[in-house]
């Protein structure tokens, strides 16, 4: 074969290796990464395949790179916990990534190549591992959990219900034209839906990171019995900031920032609707976040012109510390890390209720919750930050107290608990029919 495109990191435990867990990820989805983590250290024996991702060993060549392309291999890294690895070669994903980069094929369409290729080949070795837990990425699961047999299948998806999404963005484009056209998600194939569907029922367990997630799902007709929340978590650095005090909040214009992709999934029509019914002098406002130019040309249509489009992690991360409020009014989100991250960092979040939201936040009192689609609202929501400057700080403090419940660290115990309780049922059950 030209090309094997799977990294295998395996963590081994000698004193104990009772369950094989084989954790599939074709992305760099890094909860995937935590999940295997957790697994490892409650002396699973894992095995970690992906696409995308390079042994800690090998990543130490990012020592001697810089800029983009030391940001890219960091991402693509594996934590020192999985050290123990075996690496059959990235480069047919390199070839993917630099394609998705020209305009000579869409990144939807190389996306999908490098899906079902890397689904396929993933699915041959796992006939050989003889896995007993699955643990597989939405949109490459079906022929790894159709090869795996009778292992306990466990689906990770992490945002809402594909057919419930398609159903909410079809009614956005219809009651608002105008940002119609920047709606990511908006007209997925009816092949790749149904793909989605067969993953679900093939799935003993689907692991959802938000109590809206796990709504869509139910509303969708998957049975609650399926499903678990495991809320993610975050890189937080909490020696950066005070335990006893917020940030200190400006004392010009109201700074709000935007985080994340720039697009009508994040809400940003709503936001510039928002704004455009507040007086220009009480707030300033910066678009942070991956960008399509006719969405950039929107904006500036709107008069806005502070557009800083995609940064690194690090860099994202200081444009939230220079904010007083980060606002995200998503449409559907599943567990969003910038919006946790702008918690610890001890700043105003601005976020709806299709997110995180309920879970995480109580309103007035360590963020403010809005309705999705509702600039009405979300305008009342910054009149109030404009109105309350010196409640900004408190709740900014309160923020960060309560993002350290939702670290990596937490999210591996938790998802390791999770998988422990339900294995621990369903050989009950297999034991009570013998």
């Amino acid at each position: 074969m030209f090309y094997r495109e799977w990294v295998v990191a395996s963590s081994m435990n000698a004193s104990h290796r009772r369950t094989k867990v084989a954790v599939v990820n074709a992305g760099t989805h890094p909860e995937l990464v935590h999940l295997a983590v957790g697994l490892a250290s409650a002396d699973f024996d894992v095995r970690y395949l992906s696409a995308s991702m390079v042994p800690y060993k090998a990543g130490r060549i990012r020592r001697l790179l810089r800029g983009r392309l030391k940001q890219d291999v960091n991402a693509r890294t594996l934590p020192p916990e999985l050290a123990s690895t075996h690496t059959y070669g990235l480069a047919l994903d390199l070839i993917f990534v630099a394609m998705s980069r020209t305009s000579l094929v869409s990144s939807a369409t190389v996306l999908r190549w490098r899906n079902r290729y890397f689904e396929y080949r993933a699915a041959r070795m796992l006939k050989q591992f003889r896995a007993d837990i699955v643990v597989a990425q939405q949109t490459v699961a079906k022929a790894v959990f159709d090869a795996c047999g009778d292992a306990y299948k466990i689906l990770n998806y992490p945002i809402a219900h594909h057919r419930w999404a398609q159903d909410l963005y079809e009614a956005e484009a219809q009651s608002n034209p105008t940002w119609s056209a920047f709606i990511q998600g908006l007209n997925v194939p009816e092949a790749e839906a149904a793909l989605l569907d067969a993953e679900i029922k093939a799935a003993d367990l689907v692991l959802v990171g938000s109590t809206f997630v796990r709504r869509t799902f139910l509303e969708a007709g998957v049975v609650d019995a399926k499903l678990e929340v495991v809320p993610l978590g975050a890189d937080i650095d909490f020696q950066g900031h005070s335990r006893d005090k917020g940030s200190e909040v400006s004392a010009d214009a109201l700074r709000i920032l935007f985080a994340g992709q720039v697009n009508q999934r994040k809400g940003v029509g709503y936001l510039v609707d928002a704004l455009e019914g507040m007086e220009a002098e009480d707030y300033s406002i910066r678009w942070v976040g991956p960008i399509e130019p006719p969405v950039r040309a929107a904006l500036v249509g709107r008069g806005f012109t502070d557009i800083t489009g995609a940064v690194s992690r690090a860099s994202m991360q200081e444009h939230i510390r220079q904010a007083d409020v980060v606002v995200l009014p998503s449409l559907i989100e599943g567990f969003p890390l910038t919006a946790i991250e702008t918690m610890a960092a001890g700043r105003v979040l601005v976020i709806s209720e299709n997110t995180f939201g309920e879970d995480v936040i109580t309103p007035g009192v360590d963020g403010l919750i809005v309705k999705p689609a509702d600039p009405v609202g979300l305008r009342d929501a910054l009149l109030w930050c404009i109105e309350n400057r010196i409640a900004l700080p408190p709740m900014g403090a309160a923020a960060r107290l309560r993002a350290e419940d939702f670290t990596w660290r937490k999210y591996e115990e938790r998802s390791a608990r999770t998988i422990s309780r339900r294995l621990e049922t369903q050989q009950s059950r297999q034991s009570n029919k013998h």
